[in-house]
């Protein structure tokens, strides 16, 4: 007989992302619970949490079990990315590619409502499109949960990203980049594989902090959330005006 998977490993993520959103660390739920922080990464490492203490955690966050096994079925099906058809019906309607970028950062039915003065029938039919698409679940009440998973991103060569570097790269890189929310820095280097490597995943370590403070901010009214837009980016490149030409051991520049 083929032994049946056991659940807990699922049950105990899901309590995880449910502390994370809720802004619980493992040493302010060490407080909750009267142990130390150790003794809570203890708990959650050796998957041994005992049904009271599971009950003490979901009372502090004021969720049932039902809701946990609700959040763990939720991620099993969380969406890593969307097929280039599914892509194509985003980026081809100007309102639904708006809406979905916007679900994207957290915003909420009536947020979308006032903000954007949207018909109340045409903005559901537009979140019923993405729930078709699996990117959210359009739940009663009008409340909208994300499918995505921590590592969604666009197709590379995609529809959206097609639209993002033809349309609005140039608008973005248009400013100055001297106000007091916005920096630029570009840097011409010389690295190593090693090092390069060493760079991509510091970008990912970035952009898993940048999804976390997004997700500890959501809960913010919209009035304290503002849009921006994060680009990380390296590759190996030098500028086609740069061409480099080596004549008698002498290198010209030229254009």
């Amino acid at each position: 007989m083929t032994e049946r998977p056991s659940e807990i490993p699922g049950l105990l993520l899901a309590l995880r992302s449910a502390l994370k959103s809720q802004g619980y660390t493992y040493a302010r739920l060490g407080k909750a619970l009267h142990l130390s922080e150790t003794s809570v990464k203890r708990l959650f490492s050796n998957q041994r949490l005992s049904l009271d203490r599971l009950e003490q955690i979901l009372s502090i966050l004021q969720l049932e079990f039902s809701d946990l096994i609700d959040l763990a079925q939720h991620q099993r099906r969380q969406t890593e990315q969307l097929s280039l058809e599914q892509e194509q019906q985003i980026a081809s309607d100007p309102a639904l590619l708006l809406v979905a970028v916007a679900v994207l950062g957290h915003w909420r039915f009536h947020e979308l409502l006032e903000y954007y003065d949207f018909e109340h029938s045409t903005l559901i039919q537009l979140l019923a499109k993405l729930d078709r698409l699996k990117l959210i679940d359009l739940l009663p009440g009008n409340r909208i949960r994300l499918r995505i998973s921590p590592r969604f991103r666009w197709q590379p060569d995609g529809p959206v990203m097609q639209l993002f570097r033809e349309r609005i790269l140039t608008e973005y890189f248009a400013a100055r980049f001297d106000g007091p929310q916005e920096q630029l820095h570009v840097q011409n280097l010389m690295l190593s594989e090693a090092s390069n490597r060493a760079f991509q995943d510091w970008m990912h370590r970035a952009t898993e902090e940048l999804l976390r403070l997004q997700q500890q901010d959501h809960r913010l009214p919209l009035a304290q959330r503002h849009g921006n837009t994060v680009i990380l980016a390296i590759r190996r490149w030098q500028y086609s005006g740069f061409a480099q030409r080596v004549t008698s051991g002498v290198s010209e520049v030229w254009s």
